[in-house]
């Protein structure tokens, strides 16, 4: 019979027969007295052997180490708390004047350590070891909470993980959990929440998880994904992979090896697209390139070069943008008869790319603004070329069409070209007359 069995039946005979040497019935209460309060206690209020085991291998109180020291730095006096044999704040140990902190964690040779050497994070060499001495600010207010093998020398910071490195200067930075993370010197409130291989830098910079990801811009984002980097000036990388977006006020939504490089640029998803114009977009697809500013590619291997170009492909003969069609929207006002290119972006028209062949139509409309009454409009269609360097040509003779007017207006509307390469739509006003004249010019685009 097991002892808690043997036990259990001595108190149910005793209870049953609580009798004194005396033949006199003894209560619980004086059994008790007489022989401990064990006697009349239920098997089951006693450890087994196996949880008797547990215990003696248990951490004991007298096992942790907590040393409190006050802190006398030049900033926030407080208590300096090390929480653990592995846990230590070396500016306090060494100088004494750090203000208030709490290290806790840490393991052999991988030392949670405020004020320890950055360069032995990740190694077997302990953190302790060729340990900078910090100056100023850095090591106040600093907070390991838990982990091991991280190591804080800048200053209002709060780190719980692993491998974790905060350098010089970086102030008020969050480190939720994760590993091997870097906090960039001098960063100010950056937060990294979890995930393995993050770096933040700049002013309030975030990457929310994932895996090797970068947010070194002013207020820069990278929620998630693998290998992204967020540099520009309130960039943000929603996920995906290998995506950056390095232009000031960027966006890469997701996808693989995407880049928004032009300011307020954007790419949405898909792969290997590059949004490098200033507001330029790529709306998914595969291998598009909008390098001019406010341009959209679209599709497989579209390539828009000019101002707000809207370029659709569905694949290519060997590049991105040898078989393509695009839109565009040209515009001019005149006050007089004088000959007047329209022009996108009111700068320049419309530039073909060297090696291209267009067939273009172009739709035209003119009003006179002063007054009401006068209008024109026009249909163009011919064809373009432009070999290598200075070699812009039209192809044939367009034809123009009058598709209206009215007013008895003497306006007029030829195509012409540059060497350049710009296909030029030359509207000819009257003089005395505020005219406004607007294109939109569709070309389909082969080269090679």
């Amino acid at each position: 019979m097991a002892p808690n069995d043997e036990l259990a039946a001595i108190q149910a005979a005793l209870r049953l027969q609580p009798q004194s040497s005396r033949g006199e019935v003894v209560t619980e209460a004086e059994l008790a007295a007489s022989l401990g309060t064990a006697a009349v206690a239920d098997a089951t209020d006693f450890a087994t052997a196996a949880q008797g085991a547990l215990a003696d291998t248990a951490v004991q109180p007298a096992d942790l180490t907590v040393r409190a020291n006050d802190g006398a730095g030049p900033y926030t006096a407080g208590p300096v708390v090390k929480i653990g044999q592995y846990a230590t704040n070396l500016r306090y140990d060494l100088t004494g004047d750090v203000g208030t902190g709490l290290v806790a964690g840490g393991s052999p040779n991988y030392e949670n350590v405020v004020g320890g050497n950055l360069a032995n994070v990740d190694t077997a060499t302990s953190n302790l070891t060729g340990a900078p001495a910090l100056t100023g600010e850095d090591g106040n207010w600093a907070f390991v909470l838990a982990g091991y093998d991280n190591v804080v020398n800048g200053w209002a910071s709060v780190v719980s993980g692993f491998h974790v490195k905060v350098n010089p200067g970086a102030n008020h930075a969050t480190v939720a959990g994760g590993s091997r993370h870097t906090v960039n010197a001098a960063s100010v409130y950056p937060t990294v929440s979890g995930g393995t291989g993050h770096i933040v830098g700049g002013a309030s910079a975030t990457v929310a998880g994932g895996t090797t990801n970068t947010a070194t811009g002013n207020n820069s984002t990278v929620s998630g994904g693998n290998n992204n980097q967020a540099t520009g000036s309130a960039s943000t990388v929603s996920g995906g992979s290998t995506n950056t977006a390095t232009g000031n006020n960027s966006t890469v939504v997701g996808g693989n090896s995407n880049t928004a490089s032009g300011l307020s640029s954007t790419a949405i998803g898909g792969q290997t697209n590059t949004a490098a114009g200033i507001g330029a977009t790529v709306p998914g697809g595969r291998s598009n390139t909008a390098t001019a500013d406010y341009s959209q590619a679209r599709g497989y291997g579209a390539v828009a070069t000019n101002f707000a170009e809207d370029a659709l492909a569905a694949n290519s003969f060997a590049t991105p943008g040898d078989a393509q069609a695009s839109r565009m929207v040209l515009f001019r006002q005149t006050t007089d008869a004088t000959a007047s290119d329209l022009r996108l972006n009111n700068a320049a028209p419309a530039l073909c790319p060297e090696n291209t062949t267009w067939a273009f139509r172009a739709l035209v409309v003119a009003r006179h603004t002063d007054v009401d009454g006068e209008n024109a409009t026009w249909e163009v269609k011919g064809a373009y070329k432009r070999d290598a360097g200075n070699t812009g040509a039209l192809v044939g003779t367009p034809v123009v069409t009058s598709l209206g007017a009215n007013g008895g207006n003497t306006w007029t509307l030829t195509v012409g070209s540059y060497s350049t390469g710009n296909l030029r739509l030359i509207g000819t006003g009257e003089a005395a007359k505020t005219v406004r004249w607007v294109a939109t010019l569709d070309v389909t685009q082969v080269q090679g």
